[in-house]
């Protein structure tokens, strides 16, 4: 994406930035709101719950995650707070349900796969759950704790030790593995103008500028 944005919240932008680099399932970020946004301590983060409205592949899927730091700098934050002066009860207001199962992820699969058939972007076997699998690769590549890889992905701890005691991790632990996974976003083109990189801020906090 290169700007050019009819609506800075389009889910073809923002959907598979949050499987890549949080993990979320298609569904998880479809059906987020406003309101499922928070900050602890200075840590922004997103509560994945099961409601009313919204739904859970099980028990353990509902979690908090820390926001990865790449999606704020490209401007998440300010879609949040832009859905929450216009009222709306979704961060993707205009995406609908599917007819057969009611979920968001069953029309948005066929816009997705439309979208890389005529973009040059297609490879077949690989679907929008391959961007939550690198994820997962991502952290298995490091050698860390388990536990907290099966937090950040919403999956069952693998011990009776891990699911009695995984409720125990902090925000802070979590945010530091989920910085372990990085992606190179220079090409990437905020939907947002006014979204600053990382380097001008460290610039302004420094009293600099960057030309």
């Amino acid at each position: 994406f290169q700007g050019e944005f009819d609506e800075p919240g389009e889910p073809l932008f923002w959907l598979p930035l949050l499987a890549r680099l949080m993990g979320l399932r298609e569904e998880e970020a479809a059906q987020l709101s406003p309101d499922d946004f928070g900050s602890d301590r200075g840590i922004h983060f997103i509560d994945v719950k099961c409601t009313d409205a919204n739904h859970v592949k099980t028990e353990e899927s509902q979690r908090r995650l820390p926001v990865h730091p790449q999606l704020i700098e490209l401007g998440l934050l300010e879609l949040v707070e832009m859905r929450r002066r216009q009222g709306q009860s979704r961060l993707f207001p205009h995406m609908t349900r599917g007819k057969t199962k009611g979920k968001f992820s069953e029309n948005f699969s066929k816009t997705f796969t439309y979208y890389r058939q005529t973009n040059e972007c297609y490879w077949p076997g690989l679907d929008f759950h391959a961007l939550r699998t690198t994820f997962h690769g991502d952290l298995m590549n490091r050698d860390k704790s388990d536990e907290i890889r099966c937090r950040l992905m919403g999956h069952e701890a693998r011990d009776e030790g891990a699911r009695s005691y995984d409720q125990g991790l902090g925000l802070k632990v979590l945010y530091e593995r989920i910085c372990d996974v990085e992606i190179d976003i220079s090409m990437i083109v905020s939907p947002f103008a006014s979204a600053r990189s990382e380097t001008q801020k460290r610039a302004e906090e420094h009293g600099l500028r960057v030309v």
